[in-house]
């Protein structure tokens, strides 16, 4: 059965200007991949010119008995992009709100603890975390329009020791550039409510799961991306996983990826998986590995899409939402049998 090796973390990803390759435990103080050395194979660039290929993004994923939904904040150099994505699960309805910050850096590099926020009048949000103390906090206030309504957020988890944690530095295929991403799978409480929810519901407080991510990573000038989120209880567990396929991918896949399954404080890695789409991106999405440790099923109920074209960037996004069946295997050869979980899907498409 496949096997990756989980080491401690290092003090730094970078060692003298050379990255530090491999998937770790605990979180590093800081996810910081600047001045690498070479990056590009070629003559020695000036920093502030290869410092400015990378990119970082935060990711919260969340999943209560009402909503799901995920927050994406998005750094692209000299503008960040935010966009918050949530559903009601008894209906599907979608809510989407999306906010451009240009001229400001709000994606930091520090995991031990750190703060993300914007205090825009119609688009404010908070995040904060501790991966010492193991806490997270959320909050958003959102301003509707005539097609949205207003809506307000709280997503919290406190000294709670069922955090589950991975983090992994990957090498791209053939050039010295890497990537470096962080993912702590947590339970949480919290409320959230819309004016069309306020109406209806008297209160909106809920338990769940959530999903804290970091990446900051070297991009191509061309980068495509899928990303399957998903999560369940089974056996009074709470699981979680995550399956990232992209065109970035190391040439060892099996030694270094990001795939991961959580099941309560335990981590596993998976192997790198082969997605199949025969019925295009609103059918069956079939999510399949070579060492019988997944076999998934995805059928989507919604997607968002989004385009951005800034000058010589563009970029198409689509964030689906739906559930899976199938099974995934732990590590210690313990079969999860995957019934009406709910997933978030994120297929993505970068060209500078």
């Amino acid at each position: 059965m496949y096997t990756r090796t989980i080491d401690n973390p290092p003090k730094k990803i970078l060692v003298k200007g050379l990255p530090v390759f491999g998937t770790f435990l605990a979180p590093p103080n800081k996810l910081d991949i600047k001045n690498l050395k070479k990056p590009f194979s070629i003559m020695p660039l000036p920093r502030f010119i290869t410092n400015s290929r990378i990119r970082g993004s935060i990711e919260f994923f969340f999943n209560t008995d009402t909503h799901a939904g995920t927050i994406d904040i998005v750094h692209l150099g000299f503008v960040c992009f935010a966009e918050t994505n949530f559903w009601e699960k008894s209906n599907g309805k979608k809510f989407s709100y999306r906010s451009l910050i240009p001229w400001r850096k709000i994606v930091p590099h520090h995991l031990d603890q750190g703060i993300c926020f914007s205090f825009r009048n119609k688009r404010y949000f908070r995040m904060s975390w501790d991966h010492i103390e193991q806490s997270f906090s959320f909050v958003f206030n959102y301003e509707g329009d005539s097609v949205r309504p207003n809506a307000v957020g709280a997503f919290k988890s406190d000294n709670n020791k069922t955090w589950a944690m991975l983090t992994s530095v990957i090498p791209f295929p053939l050039k010295n550039r890497c990537s470096a991403v962080h993912v702590s799978s947590m339970p949480i409480a919290g409320s959230l409510s819309t004016d069309a929810t306020k109406k209806n519901t008297p209160s909106s407080d809920f338990i769940g799961q959530g999903l804290f991510s970091m990446r900051w990573a070297f991009y191509s000038l061309r980068t495509k991306k899928s990303i399957i989120t998903g999560f369940g209880e089974w056996n009074n567990k709470k699981i979680s996983f995550r399956i990232v396929l992209g065109s970035s991918e190391p040439v060892d896949k099996n030694a270094y990826n990001e795939n991961v399954l959580f099941v309560d404080e335990e981590a596993t890695p998976l192997p790198p998986v082969v997605i199949t789409r025969p019925q295009g991106i609103m059918g069956v999405w079939v999510i399949q590995d070579t060492e019988s440790m997944i076999d998934v099923s995805f059928k989507a109920f919604a997607d968002t899409k989004r385009t951005l074209s800034i000058l010589l960037l563009r970029t198409e996004y689509h964030t689906m939402y739906g559930q899976c069946e199938g099974n995934l295997l732990t590590k210690n050869g313990e079969e999860i049998p995957l019934k009406h979980f709910t997933v978030i899907v994120k297929k993505h498409s970068l060209r500078l």
